[in-house]
């Protein structure tokens, strides 16, 4: 009787542990898919801002935002003749 006794607990045991392995195999691909996804978002993130450091550049470059007054906005340097110097 002793021995079905410590059999039985062994068994309940044996089982609580096969569920704790699969719990946490469960838990470890959760993890594991969780990690894939922050590394993609990452890795967009990391696309867009290099996108945008580009876009920076190119939008702040002198050339282009004399063209862009010119064509946008219809202005232009002035020329000499049109310069006026106010003095105190």
């Amino acid at each position: 009787m002793k021995s079905m006794m410590i059999l039985g607990a062994m068994v309940v045991s044996l089982a609580i542990g096969a569920v704790q392995v699969a719990e946490s195999r469960y838990h470890a691909r959760q993890l594991m898919s969780d990690i894939q996804s922050t590394k993609t978002a990452r890795d967009d993130m990391r696309l867009e801002w290099s996108q945008l450091v580009l876009e920076e550049s190119t939008l702040t470059d002198e050339a282009i935002i004399y063209q862009m007054a010119e064509s946008n906005l219809k202005m232009a340097l002035p020329t000499a003749q049109d310069v006026v110097y106010r003095l105190h």
